[in-house]
């Protein structure tokens, strides 16, 4: 348990005063000792269920001494401090408001001419920006108001002429942006409008040229390359009907001489295959003879191998018979010899069998007696396989 010491000094207080704060303390500090007494004794007490109440009965005590006195006295003392505190600062400040506000009055006047220097030269600042803000971007940002007049009426028109040349330029700009995107347009559209009859042209025709020549001269060239066209499709037709005639005659004369070719091919075949069908008729009667002889010459060959095998197996029975006779006098040989090692293995194993364990009571040796157990069974289980392959 904490057994400190606090001093009153080490917080600011007086002793006396630190006496008379815990002067409350000393019923409750009394009770406790009482409390720690029995504590003392029912701590040596064994943990048993027949002990709780007496715990129970004990903590509830010590509990209550802790709550409903030490906190209680705790609570009561500091919210005193407290209150006390709140009262001293709403004293502080109620006072503190008289003196501030005579100190206000007095800075004013005090500063009367300093003030009325920044409102005026807080109002010049104002309008020389809403003057200058429609020439520069930044004209909150400039310290206008210390300028003299003079200086002031030279900055504002250089700046005011510098924004009209810049607009007049941008201006200008744009006419030329919005001229030069028209003759874009106007080349597009006569580039597309001239690209029928582009092979017409007797000479190239510059893009500039096209953009720029005038509307009259740009129609005439329309109208000759239209004429160009016409008489240049005319002579194509007059091309393509006589192309057209002389590849008629030449897909005729062709499928003349196809059909003559199918005819005397049809021909040539059917010779062909009136021979191949009289080849085919006597090479099927040769093969039937072949099979047939063929045929015979299996039949033999199979009876004989039946005759073989059935000879075969008849020697093979007999050889299987005298073998497993040997064997099975052999075997009773040697069971004859062995019968008496069987036997001593078969009592070995019922000894095994039979053998009683001993009582035990702790579970080391229990499992020492299981662990046999488990020995034994597998010996038994040896014997009878070893037995019975002898």
């Amino acid at each position: 348990m904490k057994n400190e010491l606090i001093k009153a000094e080490d917080y600011g207080l007086e002793p006396k005063k630190g006496e008379e704060l815990t002067s409350g303390l000393k019923v409750i500090l009394e009770e406790r000792k009482l409390l720690i007494q029995q504590f003392e004794e029912v701590s040596k007490m064994e943990l048993c269920e027949e002990n709780e109440p007496i715990f129970r009965e004990l903590r509830l005590k010590i509990r209550d001494n802790r709550t409903k006195g030490i906190e209680k006295w705790r609570k009561a003392n500091k919210a005193f401090f407290l209150y006390g505190g709140k009262f001293v600062d709403a004293k502080g400040n109620l006072e503190s408001d008289v003196n501030i506000g005579m100190e206000d009055f007095l800075i004013k006047g005090e500063k009367f001419s300093e003030n009325l220097k920044k409102e005026r030269l807080n109002k010049l600042q104002i309008d020389r920006v809403a003057q200058l803000d429609k020439y520069v971007e930044d004209a909150a940002e400039r310290n206008l108001s210390l300028m003299e007049d003079d200086v002031w009426d030279a900055y504002l028109t250089s700046k005011k002429n510098a924004y009209n040349d810049r607009v007049e330029a941008e201006n200008k700009a744009e006419a030329e942006r919005l001229e030069n995107e028209r003759l874009d347009k106007v080349q597009r559209d006569r580039q597309l409008e001239i690209a029928p009859y582009i092979q017409f042209l007797s000479e190239s025709l510059a893009s500039q040229e096209l953009r720029t020549k005038p509307e009259n001269e740009y129609k005439a060239l329309i109208s000759e390359l239209q004429k160009s066209k016409i008489a240049h499709d005319k002579k194509q037709a007059e091309i393509q009907a006589e192309n057209d005639r002389l590849k008629k005659e030449r897909e005729d004369a062709e499928a003349k001489a196809e059909k003559e070719k199918k005819d005397r091919e049809a021909k040539e075949a059917a010779e062909l295959k009136a021979r191949e069908d009289k080849a085919a008729k006597e090479k099927a009667a040769h093969d039937a003879e072949i099979k047939k002889e063929r045929e015979r010459d299996e039949k033999l060959e199979a009876d004989a191998k039946a005759l073989r095998d059935a000879q075969s197996k008849k020697e093979a029975d007999a050889k299987a018979k005298a073998d497993a006779e040997i064997k099975a006098a052999e075997k009773a040989k040697k069971d004859a010899e062995l019968a008496p090692d069987k036997i001593k293995l078969e009592k070995l194993r019922d000894a095994i069998i039979s053998l009683q364990m001993p009582s035990v009571t702790s579970a080391e040796a229990k499992e020492v007696i299981r662990k046999v157990k488990v020995l034994l069974g597998k010996t038994e289980t040896f014997i009878n396989e070893q037995k019975d392959s002898l």
